[in-house]
C-alpha cells in the first residue's frame, strides 16, 4: 500500500521533540517507502463517481490520490461540562501541585482533585507552566498521586508532597523504539550527542535556560537512565519550587551519556 503522510510543520513531531529529532523520524519514513508532504495541511476530501474518497486537497494548491484517510488529530480535554461551575477548566481542570482542583479565583476546591490528560498540572521543567501531557504513565501517576492527596485529607501533617513523577514516552517506528523523558518541548536549546541513521542510533538532550529539561533517545536505552535520573533529582530535590520559575542550583548534574559539549540544534548529521 502507497502510504503518504500529512504534515503541517515542516518535520514530523517538531513540535514535541523539535527539528533534529523530527528529521530523524522523516527520514526512517522515506526509508520505508512513505511519502511525505510537510509544510502543508488537508484543506478537503475529493471524491469519486462513485461517492467514495479519491482524495484529499492540500492547502498549498496540489492534490493527493487516496482511498482510505486517517485522520490523527489530537485531542482536547472536555471539560465543557464544567461550564458554570466556578472551576478554572480552560484548556484542561487546573490544579495546584498535589493535583487538587483549583477554582477560577485559584483557590483550592476541598477534596477534588484531577489526574490524566484532563489535569493541568504546574510543571517544574516548564517553569511552573500548567501543562496537560497525554502519556498513559502519567495519567497511571497522577492517579496514585491523587489517592494519596485524598487520602491525606485536609491534615497537613499527612499531605503528600508536590507530585514530582518524571514525564516519558515510547514508540515503536518502523523497527526502531523512540524514547523520550522529561518535556524536550518546553527546551529552547537542543544538543545532539549521537546521530548516526545508519546505525539507528540518536540520542539529543533537551535544556531550558541551560537547565537540562528532557532527552530523547533511539537505540540508546540505556543512557536515559542517567538522564531520567538527573530529572528525578531536579523535581524532587526542593530546590526547583512549583510556579517559582526558577531553581537555585546552578546546574544540573550532568548525565555521564551528555558530557561531549552540546551545540544548538542543527541540521542532523549521518
Amino acid at each position: 500500500m502507497d502510504v503518504t503522510l500529512v504534515e503541517a510543520a515542516s518535520q514530523p513531531l517538531e513540535r514535541a521533540v523539535g527539528t533534529t529529532a523530527g528529521a530523524y523520524v522523516a527520514a526512517l519514513h522515506r526509508e520505508a517507502g512513505v511519502a511525505l508532504r510537510t509544510g502543508t495541511t488537508v484543506e478537503g476530501f475529493l471524491t469519486g463517481a462513485d461517492g467514495r474518497l479519491a482524495g484529499v486537497r492540500l492547502d498549498d494548491g496540489t492534490a493527493v490520490r487516496a482511498g482510505t484517510a486517517v485522520l490523527a488529530l489530537g485531542g482536547v480535554p472536555s471539560t465543557g461540562w464544567l461550564a458554570g461551575s466556578g472551576l478554572a477548566h480552560d484548556g484542561g481542570v487546573h490544579c495546584d501541585p498535589r493535583l487538587r482542583v483549583l477554582r477560577a479565583d485559584g483557590s483550592v476546591v476541598p477534596d477534588v482533585v484531577a489526574a490524566g490528560d484532563v489535569a493541568r498540572v504546574p510543571q517544574p521543567l516548564a517553569d511552573g507552566e500548567r501543562l496537560t501531557l497525554g502519556h498513559w504513565t502519567n495519567a497511571v501517576e497522577q492517579g496514585e498521586a491523587a489517592a494519596a492527596t485524598l487520602l491525606a485529607g485536609r491534615d497537613p501533617a499527612r499531605a503528600p508532597g508536590p507530585f514530582a513523577a518524571v514525564p516519558s514516552f515510547w514508540s515503536d517506528l518502523h523497527g526502531v523504539r523512540i524514547r523520550s523523558v522529561g518535556l524536550p518541548a518546553a527546551a529552547d536549546e537542543t544538543r545532539v550527542v549521537e546521530h548516526d541513521l545508519a546505525g539507528r542510533r540518536l540520542e539529543i538532550s533537551y535544556h531550558r535556560a541551560g537547565r537540562l529539561v528532557g532527552a530523547l533517545t533511539v537505540g540508546r536505552t540505556g543512557r536515559l537512565a542517567a538522564y531520567r535520573s538527573a530529572l528525578r533529582e531536579r523535581l524532587s530535590d526542593g530546590c526547583l519550587p512549583f510556579g517559582s520559575g526558577r531553581d537555585r542550583r546552578a546546574e544540573d548534574p550532568p548525565p555521564a551519556s551528555a558530557r561531549p559539549p552540546g551545540r544548538r540544534e542543527e541540521a542532523p548529521r549521518a
